[in-house]
């Protein structure tokens, strides 16, 4: 009889599959390399990296089942939670509430300098108005980059509003972001809001709850793993 194997989806087991099912699944993508797998006579869940039948290319996996990665929470059964649409939402208003009050105050303390500029332009057209207007949307823009991108690309993983719902930003490895993609992933906010905000709405109906800026970015957002007591 061949083995069957079972993986974790949205924290509930799925199964059972056989391991030419499961290698599709790894192929295509709806099975990542952090996701969990299990088979019967097995102590414990773990990694579908770890399996080499998945990804005979990847290196051989160590002797010993890994302990969770400590950036994830596993609830029972095991799998990786996905950060929801409400949840995120939530984490982004409270985000735009700490934001609110230091980029009003910066703004309007550039607008105040270039106002006298802004009005000797005026005389001469919009076409001169304009360069120096948009100068003044600069330090907000400025602020909320380097808020997200340096916030998630930090070993906290997170923003301060996303740290208050408990959830995190990674790669599709799990692994926490560089700057650079951080930045990536910030700046493709702006597709997503482009198109109506349907790029948002996507992480309430994706596999991973995946918003459009998080696939362009290759990003998940997950919960944090509770911490757990030690006997």
């Amino acid at each position: 009889m061949a083995e069957q194997w079972f993986h974790a989806h949205n924290g509930k087991p799925v199964g059972p599959v056989s391991i030419e099912a499961l290698r599709q699944l790894a192929h295509s993508g709806a099975l990542a390399p952090i996701d969990l797998v299990w088979k019967e006579g097995m102590p414990a869940w773990v990694e579908a990296r770890m399996i080499p039948e998945l990804w005979p290319e990847a290196t051989p996996p160590p002797p010993h089942i890994p302990q969770a990665p400590l950036n994830y929470y596993y609830p029972v059964g095991g799998a990786v939670v996905y950060a929801g649409f409400w949840r995120r939402f939530v984490a982004y208003v409270v985000d735009c509430i700490i934001l609110y009050i230091p980029v009003l105050v910066i703004n309007g303390a550039v607008q105040y300098v270039i106002r006298d500029p802004i009005l000797s332009a005026s005389r001469r057209g919009l076409l001169q108005v304009l360069p120096i207007a948009m100068t003044g949307s600069l330090p907000g823009l400025l602020i909320n980059w380097l808020y997200y991108a340096g916030m998630e690309s930090s070993q906290l993983q997170a923003t301060l509003g996303k740290m208050a719902l408990g959830i995190i930003v990674t790669d599709l490895e799990g692994r926490r972001l560089s700057f650079g993609r951080a930045t990536g992933r910030y700046f493709a906010k702006w597709i997503s809001t482009l198109i109506l905000y349907i790029g948002f709405l996507m992480a309430g109906f994706t596999e991973r709850k995946q918003a459009l800026h998080d696939m362009i970015a290759n990003c998940l957002v997950v919960k944090k793993q509770l911490p757990t007591a030690q006997a």
